[in-house]
Order: C-alpha cells, then sequence, then structure tokens
C-alpha cells in the first residue's frame, strides 16, 4: 500500500516536471524568436560573420549541461524505476534551462549592443543623403534599403526621383563625411527611380610592389588597375577600348602608365605596340628594343605613324567586310592586335605650333586620333594616352568622349579633375603617390596603383626578348613594326620626315 502510494506521487511528480520543462522550453523558444525577428532581421549578415560568438556561447552551454547532467541525475541512477524517471525529469529540466538561459541572456546582450550599433548607423545614412534634398521633405532621396554584403562592404540603395546619379557623384565627397564611410562607388540601379552607394570601411594601402600582384592577372589584353576596396582590380583593354590617364605630376600618372604597358607586352601574344614620347624618350627608352614595339620621339615620325595606322584600319575593314566578321580576332584573322600609346600627349597636340609645319602636324595628329577613337575598336586598334593635365588645347572634346577608360590621379583644382571625371573626385584624392580614381560608364572607384621600378621593367623585357628568340611570342604583322614611318609625301602629306627607332 505504502509503494504504490509512493509510485503515484513519484507519477506525478515525473509528469510535473515534464510540463515544466516543455513550458520553460517553449518560454525560451518564444523569447528568442521575439528577438530574431524584431531585431537580428534589420542584420542577418552580421549574425553569419559572427557564428564564431555563438559558438563560443554554445561551447559554455555544453560545458554547464555536462556538468549538470553528472550533477543532476548521474549518482542517483538506482534500481527504484520511478525514482530514477523523477530524478531524470529534474536533471533534464536543469540541464537544458541552465545553458539555454546562458545562451539567451549571451546573445541577448551581445546583439543589443550590435543592435544599438546597427541601428545608429542607419540613422546616419538615412539621413546623410538628405543634403542632395530638393527642398522639401516630399522630395528627400529615401534610403529604402541597406544590404551588408560583406565585413567591409555595404549597399545602400536610395529611392531618388528627384536627385539623379551625377548629383550624387559631385556630392561624394559630402557623402562620405555624412555617412562617416568610405564611398566605394555611386551607380544607377536597373530602374533611374533607384541609385546604389556602396560603402567601405576598407583602408587601401599606401604602396605595394609591381612584382607581388603582376602574376594574378595573365589574360591576354588584361592588366592590373591596382588595389581598389573590392581586392585586386584587373581590366580588360579590349572592352574599354581606349583609356585617358591624366593627373598632376609626381603622383603616379608615368609609372602606371608603364606598368599597363608592361603587363599588357607580358600578357598579350600578337600584339604590337606603337609608343609615342615626345618628352625625350627617356621614360619609355627600355621598351624600344623589343621586336613588337615601334617606339618614336618626334612629332614628324607620330604623325606618319599615325597616318599608316589608320591606313590599316581601312583595310582592316575591307577584311571585315570581305569575310563578314564584325571585329579582328588575331589568331583568326592573322592580324595583330595594335596598341597606339602616348605619352604627355599635350606635345603631340598642343595647338602652339600654329602657322608653321609642327602646327600642320599638330592639327594632323588629332584628325587622325579622333578617327581611330571612333572607329579602331572593331579593327582590333586601342589607344591608351597619358597627359599631365587635359584641357581643350592639349586634347580635343571629341577625343575625350571615345575614351571610355579613364584613370585621374591627384589633380591640382576642380575644373581639371571635372575634365577627365565629370566631378571634383580627383582633386580630393590624398596626397599619396598611386592613389586614382578609375572612371568607366558610371562606375568611380578609388585605387592604389602598384609601383614598378626600372629593374622590374627592364627583368620583364629581357624576358620577353627571350620568348620572341624562342618563337613562344610571335607578331603576324612585323612590317607594320619595320615600315612604321612612311616616307612617302602622299604618306606624310609633307610634314616632315623622321625615323621611328633611334
Amino acid at each position: 500500500m505504502t509503494t504504490q502510494t509512493k509510485t503515484n506521487t513519484h507519477s506525478g511528480s515525473a509528469l510535473d516536471g515534464f510540463i515544466k520543462m516543455f513550458y520553460e522550453l517553449l518560454k525560451f523558444t518564444v523569447l528568442m524568436l521575439w528577438y530574431f525577428v524584431s531585431g537580428i532581421k534589420k542584420n542577418a549578415k552580421k549574425i553569419k560573420e559572427d557564428r564564431g560568438m555563438f559558438a563560443m556561447a554554445l561551447i559554455g552551454s555544453i560545458f554547464i549541461a555536462k556538468v549538470d547532467f553528472y550533477h543532476s541525475w548521474w549518482p542517483y541512477w538506482t534500481p527504484e524505476i520511478f525514482e530514477n524517471l523523477l530524478f531524470w525529469y529534474k536533471g533534464l529540466v536543469g540541464s537544458l534551462i541552465y545553458p539555454l538561459t546562458f545562451f539567451g541572456v549571451f546573445g541577448f546582450l551581445y546583439y543589443a549592443i550590435i543592435g544599438k550599433t546597427e541601428s545608429d548607423r542607419i540613422k546616419r545614412i538615412k539621413d546623410a543623403v538628405k543634403i542632395l534634398s530638393k527642398g522639401t521633405d516630399s522630395e528627400f532621396p529615401k534610403v529604402i534599403r541597406i544590404q551588408r554584403i560583406n565585413s567591409y562592404k555595404t549597399k545602400v540603395v536610395v529611392e531618388s526621383p528627384f536627385v539623379g546619379v551625377d548629383s550624387f557623384t559631385k556630392a561624394q565627397n559630402d557623402l562620405e563625411s555624412s555617412f562617416n564611410q568610405q564611398i566605394e562607388k555611386i551607380e544607377r540601379a536597373s530602374s533611374p527611380r533607384y541609385i546604389n552607394i556602396f560603402l567601405n570601411t576598407k583602408r587601401l594601402p599606401k604602396k605595394f610592389s609591381y612584382s607581388s600582384v603582376k602574376d594574378y592577372c595573365e589574360k591576354p589584353c588584361h592588366f592590373i588597375l591596382g588595389e581598389g576596396n573590392s581586392g585586386l582590380m584587373t581590366q580588360d583593354l579590349t572592352e574599354l577600348p581606349h583609356m585617358l590617364i591624366a593627373g598632376t605630376t609626381s603622383f603616379g600618372k608615368s609609372n602606371f602608365f608603364k606598368q599597363v604597358l608592361t603587363h599588357l607586352l607580358q600578357n598579350t601574344n600578337h600584339m604590337q605596340m606603337h609608343l609615342i614620347d615626345l618628352k625625350g624618350g627617356l621614360e619609355m627608352r627600355p621598351f624600344k628594343d623589343l621586336p613588337n614595339v615601334n617606339f618614336i620621339n618626334d612629332i614628324q615620325s607620330a604623325v606618319a605613324t599615325l597616318a599608316r595606322i589608320k591606313t590599316e584600319m581601312d583595310e582592316r575593314f575591307d577584311h571585315l567586310y570581305v569575310n563578314g566578321k564584325n571585329t579582328i580576332v588575331p589568331k583568326r584573322d592573322k592580324k595583330d592586335r595594335i596598341i597606339v600609346a602616348i605619352d604627355e600627349a599635350s606635345v603631340l597636340y598642343m595647338k602652339k605650333y600654329a602657322q608653321s609645319a609642327e602646327g600642320n602636324a599638330a592639327l594632323e595628329a588629332r584628325k587622325i586620333t579622333d578617327d581611330l577613337a571612333k572607329l579602331a575598336r572593331a579593327a582590333g586598334i586601342n589607344l591608351i594616352i597619358a597627359t599631365q593635365k587635359v584641357t581643350k588645347e592639349t586634347l580635343d572634346t571629341h577625343i575625350r568622349e571615345n575614351m571610355s577608360g579613364r584613370v585621374s590621379f591627384k589633380a591640382n583644382d576642380d575644373a581639371a579633375s571635372r575634365t577627365v571625371l565629370g566631378n571634383n573626385m580627383a582633386t580630393h584624392l590624398p596626397s599619396v603617390k598611386g592613389r586614382a580614381i578609375f572612371n568607366f560608364g558610371n562606375t568611380y572607384e578609388e585605387f592604389q596603383a602598384p609601383l614598378i621600378t626600372d629593374e622590374e621593367i627592364e627583368s620583364t623585357v629581357n624576358e620577353l626578348r627571350k620568348e620572341f628568340v624562342e618563337g613562344t611570342k610571335k607578331i603576324f604583322q612585323p612590317e607594320l613594326i619595320t615600315n612604321a614611318v612612311v616616307t612617302s609625301q602622299s604618306e606624310v602629306k609633307n610634314y616632315g620626315k623622321g625615323s621611328a627607332k633611334k
């Protein structure tokens, strides 16, 4: 009689323990669901990134659970099955509630702090875009979504029916001050009503070597721009297809120009380069002995070379028409890709030579370059033009409009920056050698260009010469190099004679 009563009592206690356990677990589940739905959904990416902190909490929970399990019911294991069940229920409830409580309190406190910080950041971002308001609340650009892409980058989607992407780009420096973050790029979304702003907290290096990154870009016609906020930036020249490089002296323009040429020569087979350097030829001298480089250092030879390349462009158009093709593919058409690289273009195009033979040559150079910039892409011909300052006197507007890829190093004033980029971003670049802005379409991105030394250029040139001797690198049209300067009067139109190889 006594035993039966004890059993019933123990059974009732066990049931009560089970109900208590279920109740506590239900409370905890509801609490966590409320917390995740109301708070953490705003920062789901952050939770993923901080799963290590959850792992720490889980390890601590398991440790507590292990201790509690052993302490709560293992010592009470006895033949009396009902008493065992009673202690087992009590032990299970304790073993679950303690670690789950620890886990929940830890998570709540940790993410409450994160949530407050994130909430402040979101408010700051929403307030920042109001600087572009047209004057009324209804015309404020409105932040409609903030997406954390990774630990550095955040995408802000702005609804802006009254303010265009150009206004955002021009106000980039003010926006960065308001965001308290660096803007990686600003672009129009798929719908013109919306604008995407990419923020980045990553800091660019102030210096790194060309040799440390050159092997990360080995595709034909590709070259390294530099280290951007999104990582190492590379570019396909054929995609641009022409590039303008500008910037104040001593800030890395010439170094970047040489780095681009070195990388293109290294990566690309069946390619020839016509290198025009009218500053005396000292900067580009290391390249002149390569069999696929035509080195020019006087204005008459430069004009004659441009005229010959234009003739080659016209011949290639005839070839494409006859063969029913749209663009030149070097391997298929047995025609080299041609790169015309002009260092310090202002010397070639300046109008100061007016009413002279050199003035006529400069005018002809402008006309031919304009034709090449507009038409040469399909013919497999690309232009890379570098100049210290871009003005109407140094580079015609028509030529600039067809230079889709633009790189601007530090500019002295807003006018110089706007001429190249259409905004004042280059003016506000930090005074760091090699720091520049790359612009292609509506994309603007700051980057740090790699530093290439004369020794690295010389080493690369020696390797390339060896490859030409061994036949691993070759060109299809060597006559364009050896006969680049045409001395016929009909070709040079009385602008003089010169020698391409000095």
